[in-house]
């Protein structure tokens, strides 16, 4: 057995007792192809199943305004639900492309959806918060009526 301080092997870690002669390189090679498959397969998922779509918040005195880009999207095609102290924005659009030959026809659709949910500091007012569409830019305004803010002093 080899002592840790003669090893010739600068990937071995020097944890061990002396007496312990380990190769941990199997191991950590495994676990780095763990890793790659792991991230290879999110990077997968974050690219075709969920696409997120820039969204801003500006505060201002009177309102929290909200702006999501959205091009390509009508407004049939995006939801928005109010939950609480949030609001969930949904745009959704499907694909559908069929062929035709003589001796068979394909039919393909696919449908993407984006999501995003905004949480504000404050109970959203429904009846007087507004939605608008123009050139791809969703602009949610929500109003701040008594939103009862109050600042405590630091002792």
């Amino acid at each position: 057995m080899t002592s840790d301080n003669n090893s010739s092997d600068p990937n071995k870690k020097k944890i061990l007792p002396e007496n312990w002669d380990i190769d941990f390189k199997p191991l950590h090679q495994f676990m780095d192809r763990m890793d790659s498959l792991f991230n290879h397969s999110f990077k997968q998922i974050n690219g075709h199943v969920f696409h997120p779509f820039f969204v801003e918040t500006v505060e201002t005195d009177q309102a929290m305004i909200i702006k999501a880009e959205l091009p390509g999207y009508t407004r049939e095609q995006i939801e928005l639900e109010l939950i609480g102290n949030r609001i969930k924005i949904v745009a959704e659009t499907s694909i559908s492309d069929e062929l035709q030959a003589d001796s068979f026809s394909k039919k393909e659709s696919s449908i993407e959806k984006k999501e995003r949910i905004i949480t504000i500091p404050f109970n959203i007012p429904k009846k007087e918060t507004t939605a608008n569409l123009e050139n791809g830019i969703l602009i949610i305004t929500v109003p701040k009526l008594n939103t009862n803010r109050h600042y405590l002093d630091i002792e």
